[in-house]
């Protein structure tokens, strides 16, 4: 996989907020992003500053004729093609600046295309580090009991991050099927807490053809995060298997788990081949037997 690093232009920082919303980006140059590939977003300026990190769902593709984005500038603009992508984290732990930033990865010290990239497994872990992403420690007994009191949150956060959830719940339709699929209780699990049930794709999401129950799970937030990030995984036999990293964390008590929900009909349930493809991409997972029944 490729990690890039794209200028959001001075002259539109309001485009960070709309790639969020609509979950896409337009590139002016022909770069071959692919489904995986992390993306992190920089705001060019006076005030230079990190904004986010999302991982590419889609390959880039050229626009067709016509095809406009929601950007300020997307009627004189040149845009040739576009990426879909999922939200990771908009919480920077810190911003460098750029300098540090070209000492550290060895990335361009003056980027001028507007976007740049490494293969370099140390500068994309120095890049990640900038964000805390660390899995929380949630309690696992989790249930419809737990409230979230947001009252004292500032209205401007609660805009944002109510635009975080609509996109990472996924397409409405194809969260509304899974809900019934899955009759509103997590697979990995159980909880049946809807507002915090997320729409999965188990392969990447590559347009609405992709938007079908047996591609997807209905999954927790922080479940659905660490299976996007390769952490937890889907065995042959339909047991939740969890990454040694995640040693020690309550995570771990979920391993070689049944899954706690699944769609009666034998049509709606995981693709094999869906999951198979999932745990390829799953460094420290040793593939298994399914059980005989």
């Amino acid at each position: 996989m490729t990690t890039w690093v794209l200028w959001i232009s001075k002259d539109y920082p309001e485009h960070w907020g709309r790639a969020i919303e609509h979950g896409l980006w337009d590139m002016l140059r022909p770069k071959d992003v692919q489904a995986g590939d992390d993306v992190f977003f920089w705001q060019a300026g006076r005030r230079t500053r990190l904004l986010g990190w999302t991982r590419a769902t889609t390959d880039a593709r050229p626009l067709a004729s016509g095809e406009r984005g929601p950007w300020s500038d997307a009627a004189t603009a040149p845009y040739l093609r576009r990426f879909t992508f999922r939200l990771v984290s908009d919480q920077p732990a810190r911003s460098p600046k750029w300098g540090e930033v070209a000492r550290s990865t060895g990335l361009t010290s003056a980027p001028r295309s507007g976007i740049v990239s490494t293969t370099d497994p140390s500068a994309e872990a120095w890049i990640q580090a900038l964000f805390d992403v660390s899995p929380p420690r949630i309690d696992l007994r989790f249930d419809d009991d737990t409230q979230v009191r947001l009252e004292h949150l500032l209205e401007d956060t609660r805009e944002r991050a109510n635009r975080t959830i609509a996109l990472r719940r996924g397409q409405p339709k194809f969260r509304d099927a899974l809900l019934r699929a899955y009759a509103n209780r997590c697979a990995a699990t159980g909880t049946a807490v809807v507002d915090v049930l997320e729409a999965a794709h188990i392969s990447p999401h590559r347009g609405t053809h992709t938007n079908v129950v047996p591609n997807g799970l209905l999954l927790r937030a922080d479940i659905h995060t660490l299976f996007d990030l390769y952490l937890l995984t889907i065995s042959a036999d339909l047991r939740v298997r969890v990454s040694p990293a995640l040693a020690g964390s309550p995570y771990m008590d979920l391993d070689q788990r049944p899954l706690a929900s699944l769609p009666r009909s034998k049509s709606q349930q995981p693709a094999a081949d869906c999951l198979e493809a999932h745990r390829r991409k799953c460094p420290w997972y040793a593939e298994e037997p399914a059980s005989l029944f």
